[in-house]
């Protein structure tokens, strides 16, 4: 079913909907509901192993890390979930350039993902060469128990554009929003859809409002494609937010994909002035890779892949990349 809403709505707001689907309210504990749930078979994912373009270019400047002479005295992984991608794309390159860290930062909001993380990928780790601290909960809580150093940053987020164009000759067959709804048992069955705006600390939205569900027809949805790449037209639009849900389930998917001035916006807005200087934005078939090195010579690398910084609550996402430039200062 596709309607749309032109009120105004409060971001975080339950209000019902026209088929009795309320909006749900974005906290906390229906995000961390959603994401434990995903812990068992979360590196089996489609959506997991669907990346590769992100992964080639977070080895090339691990790589490029080394050949400049950097040496990384840790690494540190951020919303790793279950450790599937990071830090083992960092730490295979270092190794190959004879270089092993003394010691891994582990996080992710769920402690259930952190919990499978120690049983599998983390547990091939020679602890004798590397100290392994886990720390569950949300970033910008947990960084003030990791050490600040200068460290090169790594960011990983969606592009806008791939939410409803693939990118099949790079290894993205499928947009976005055809990737959820293969995905709907886990995503959700449900979809609202809105473009927002970067805006101070947070986010505004321009008063479209799209919901989709897997009931919906192929009419309707060619026809919420075409709203969708209308709104992506738009230049002052520098995310689309996505809500799934399912109706039995507790919690809620959450996801941003932006525009390269949307997530430049939330990068200026939360790194110092003087660091912004060495950023990179490089392309990817699904998103964008960002680098942003310390005014120092770094000593290790931080790592926030795969659109982690999509999936936190709207209201934090500036707080969290705040609290990264200062561990990594």
């Amino acid at each position: 079913m596709f309607f749309e809403i032109k009120e105004a709505q409060v971001p975080g707001q339950s209000t019902p909907s026209k088929d009795d689907w309320p909006t749900p309210i974005l906290n906390r504990a229906g995000q961390k509901a959603f994401w434990d749930r995903q812990a068992p078979d979360y590196d089996q994912a489609d959506m997991t192993r669907d990346n590769e373009g992100e992964l080639d270019l977070v080895r090339a400047l691990c790589q490029q890390f080394c050949l400049e002479g950097y040496v990384a005295e840790d690494v540190v992984t951020l919303g790793g979930a279950v450790g599937s991608r990071d830090p083992g794309v960092v730490t295979e390159v270092l190794e190959r350039y004879s270089q092993w860290p003394s010691h891994i930062y582990f996080n992710d909001l769920s402690e259930s993902m952190t919990e499978q993380a120690l049983k599998g990928a983390l547990n091939s780790y020679p602890t004798k060469q590397t100290q392994i601290t886990v720390l569950s909960g949300p970033i910008h809580e947990i960084s003030r128990n990791i050490p600040s150093i200068p460290r090169r940053v790594i960011i990983g987020v969606y592009r806008m554009e791939s939410f409803t164009t693939a990118n099949p000759h790079y290894g993205y067959p499928l947009t976005g929003l055809e990737e959820y709804e293969k995905n709907a048992d886990k995503v959700g069955t449900h979809l609202l859809i809105e473009p927002v705006c970067v805006d101070g600390d947070s986010y505004t939205d321009i008063d479209v409002r799209i919901v989709t569900s897997t009931d919906d027809t192929s009419d309707q949805k060619k026809h919420i494609y075409t709203r969708l790449s209308d709104c992506i037209d738009v230049k002052s639009i520098d995310a689309i937010r996505i809500v799934g849900r399912h109706r039995t389930c507790e919690g809620f998917f959450l996801s941003h994909w932006f525009s390269e001035i949307g997530i430049r916006k939330l990068i200026t807005a939360s790194f110092g002035f003087e660091r912004l200087s060495s950023m990179s934005l490089m392309p990817c078939a699904k998103g964008f890779v960002l680098c942003i090195d310390p005014l120092e010579q770094p000593r290790g690398i931080v790592t926030i892949l795969n659109n982690v910084v999509g999936n936190i609550l709207p209201d934090e996402q500036i707080h969290t990349l705040r609290a990264i430039d200062k561990l990594s200062r």
